[in-house]
């Protein structure tokens, strides 16, 4: 993704050609009432957006210009600022920046196989993939760390994969624009490093998650997290913000010990547990969100599945 932010035209150009004219096609002329009726479907569709999000074709600014700030050259932006904090692990949410300028965000993760406590109570154990903050050993890396940026930032994004591990990884950012969101360019077997730098065009909640392989398979172990593109205008305050990660295993058991993957459980759809923040009792204890009377609180929730809603 270019610094600019800016489209590329990509309208396919003819030379001109001369045709021969003679009657239309019975076949043809139903293409193109077709074409007529997809193109007035699309137009009031867009016109039906546009009113919502309160603007108008004529007199206002479309949905997409109504979200996408005017970019400042790349060249100019200097890094976030110190002392913020724009990556935590779950469930804590990194705090609001409270920036009105674009800066670019430097993010680092480091990828993690391991065998983890899925159920610590009963004691199922799984050897699930991740990432986590370099040097955060406190978590199992499932879900990923939260990342939050500013509309406009540019995310300055390293990955590390070590060398004790088996697989090779990326991250597919549903935040980038651009096919994959960036997993091509991340993608790091062990004992290699990526960095890639994209535009966060679009504000919102948005999904990442590994794309190599058996895609699947590397959703299923934990590889999956949050990352939340603030708008330009801030969101009102309030009292606690917590990042919760819904998800899926499929395993050959539920006993106790080290359980394996049931591929064809993740084909049919049929979890043998459903998980928040990656095990069962994340949310409980230590880690439960708490707040008094009269609070208020906003949630990040990440759907990540990989099959149930």
């Amino acid at each position: 993704v270019d610094g600019s932010g800016g489209l590329e035209d990509t309208r396919m150009r003819h030379p001109d050609q001369t045709v021969a004219l003679g009657p239309v096609p019975h076949r043809a002329r139903t293409r193109s009432r077709h074409r007529i009726v997809a193109l007035a479907a699309v137009a009031f569709a867009s016109l039906l957006l546009t009113m919502l999000v309160g603007g108008s074709p004529a007199f206002g600014a479309s949905p997409i210009e109504a979200v996408i700030p005017e970019l400042v050259p790349k060249a100019e932006l200097q890094l976030a600022p110190d002392g913020e904090v724009n990556v935590s692990a779950a469930p804590s949410v990194p705090p609001p920046s409270g920036r009105t300028s674009q800066v670019i965000v430097e993010v680092e993760f480091e990828i993690v196989e391991q065998v983890t406590a899925i159920d610590p109570a009963t004691g199922v154990e799984y050897e699930t993939w991740g990432y986590r903050i370099p040097g955060d050993v406190t978590v199992s890396g499932t879900p990923g760390p939260m990342i939050r940026a500013r509309v406009g930032d540019v995310l300055r994004f390293t990955i590390h994969n070590p060398e004790g591990n088996a697989m090779p990884h990326n991250v597919d950012f549903h935040a980038v624009t651009g096919q994959g969101g960036g997993a091509a360019n991340t993608t790091v077997a062990p004992g290699m490093t990526a960095v890639i730098e994209a535009r966060l065009l679009y504000p919102g909640m948005f999904m990442y998650h590994c794309a190599m392989g058996d895609v699947p398979e590397h959703i299923s172990r934990g590889m999956y997290g949050g990352i939340l593109v603030d708008p330009a205008e801030p969101l009102p305050e309030v009292d606690h913000e917590w990042y919760i990660v819904q998800s899926e295993y499929y395993t050959t058991s539920t006993e106790p010990g080290l359980v394996e993957t049931d591929r064809a459980a993740i084909t049919a759809e049929h979890p043998t547990m459903v998980v928040f923040n990656g095990a069962k009792g994340a949310l409980i204890g230590a880690n439960a969100p708490v707040m008094q009377v009269g609070e208020r609180a906003r949630i990040y929730f990440v759907n990540a599945g990989l099959n149930l809603i």
